[in-house]
């Protein structure tokens, strides 16, 4: 059974590294093609992927009999559009736009507000009671938010891009906590691989009408496309991770994985980007990071009243 968790548990920090990768990534091809074709090329190469995956025979483990998708209800399917959606389409859009006017590493500090996000959806539509580890889960993420932006807030033109891509990042949470609130909700017994697969394709489907507004030719280097290729795979592979581990992990600690996407994010900024953390952004971080913490304090607490 511990062996069962440890590996979901990897399987959950694998799938961060991926939106880590994912945001990195993006940092970089959004300089070179429009956000709609990023988006597009992205989930294509992903549910491509995903499909080559799904024509191989695949061996049962742990005894699992996966509902087909002709056994779905109506209400399995609205959740399944709406969390390719959360995490798709809406969350990439407002990410990779905001991206464009501030850095990977900014974006990577502001989404460690990410667990504090689903806390209060968590709340707000799961019910859950708001203790004051709770509370200060909330406000601390609050105040991380508001410190590393503090350097933003100043007049010249650049500072206030700056500024708007950082809102866009934190509006960005909103639909990717909703992802995570919707996945406690599921109650469909869909193999995880077929669920990835359906998420990258949604995705690529709604992206079809959006790609007529390009018109001018693109030309991609070789480094473009491997990068877009790394994308492409990064995409597929979270939503395959995050279903295969998600499911043996109660929700609270599923919620607390997220707090490693911006940890990687900022590894990978530094390692590929060459990009600096300041002191007061590392200032805002450990806020935020407090939050996480008071986060687990919540959880602790809960277990401990139960057993009592």
């Amino acid at each position: 059974m511990k062996q069962n968790t440890l590996f979901a548990l990897t399987l959950l920090i694998l799938a961060q590294l991926m939106t880590g990768i994912n945001i990195t990534t993006s940092k970089y091809l959004v300089s070179h093609l429009p956000v709609l074709l990023l988006m597009q090329a992205r989930f294509s190469i992903g549910a491509l992927i995903l499909l080559i995956c799904l024509c191989f025979p695949k061996k049962s483990t742990n005894n699992i009999n996966y509902s087909p998708l002709t056994s779905l209800s109506y209400k399995d399917w609205l959740i399944i559009f709406a969390q390719a959606c959360c995490a798709g389409i809406l969350f990439n859009i407002l990410m990779l736009w905001g991206v464009q006017y501030t850095s990977a590493s900014m974006a990577g500090i502001i989404t460690s507000a990410l667990p504090a996000t689903i806390t209060v959806f968590s709340i707000i539509l799961l019910k859950e009671i708001l203790n004051k580890f709770k509370l200060l889960c909330i406000g601390f993420a609050t105040a991380g938010l508001l410190v590393i932006n503090m350097q933003s807030l100043h007049f010249s033109t650049h500072s206030n891009l700056a500024l708007w891509g950082d809102f866009l990042i934190i509006l960005s949470l909103i639909p990717e906590a909703l992802y995570y609130i919707l996945t406690k909700l599921s109650q469909s017994n869909v193999s995880p691989i077929t669920l990835a697969f359906l998420m990258n394709a949604i995705n690529a489907v709604l992206m079809l009408p959006l790609m007529l507004l390009l018109h001018d030719p693109i030309h991609l280097t070789v480094t473009d496309w491997s990068i877009l290729i790394l994308s492409g795979v990064s995409s597929a592979f979270f939503y395959l991770f995050w279903f295969q581990g998600a499911p043996t992990i109660d929700g609270t600690t599923s919620g607390l994985m997220t707090a490693l996407m911006p940890i990687f994010t900022l590894i990978l900024s530094w390692a590929f980007l060459a990009e600096k953390i300041s002191l007061l952004q590392a200032t805002g971080m450990l806020l935020i990071l407090l939050s996480i913490f008071f986060s687990t304090r919540s959880k602790k607490r809960s277990k401990q009243k139960v057993q009592a």
